[in-house]
């Protein structure tokens, strides 16, 4: 046997040991989109171009979180039109979320990539 072949298979046994370190023990598969740390006030499901899973929706006023689900392979976005400060942004079969104070009024809920708003992607907020 060559003096070569022993520090080849500690380098071997080395390299497993330290994957199987890294792999962890989490039985979460790395593809399952992560779930909001907080209850959404809100859920808005993105079903393609054709729009939301609803053409309206509604919350009490205040501080609300805000959970997107794209429910399809092309990205989107959720954007409240005329109010900074809020934005979430999805690839395909993903879930995002995020945080807004609005005041009782009437907003309009839309996807503001190019041509996605007037295929349909756009709803109404009810604040009361």
């Amino acid at each position: 046997m060559s003096r070569a072949l022993p520090a080849r298979i500690a380098v071997g046994l080395f390299v497993v040991a330290a994957l199987a370190v890294c792999s962890g023990s989490d039985d979460e598969s790395a593809s399952d989109p992560p779930e909001p740390a907080a209850t959404p006030d809100l859920t808005v499901v993105a079903e393609s171009l054709k729009g939301f899973d609803k053409a309206s929706y509604a919350a009490d006023a205040g501080n609300l979180t805000i959970a997107y689900v794209n429910d399809h392979s092309l990205p989107h976005t959720l954007v409240i039109d005329d109010v900074d400060g809020f934005f979430i942004e999805t690839g395909g079969d993903e879930r995002g979320v995020d945080t807004i104070t609005l005041d009782a009024g009437t907003y309009t809920l839309f996807c503001d990539i190019a041509g996605h708003r007037q295929a349909g992607m756009e709803a109404a907020l009810t604040v009361r």
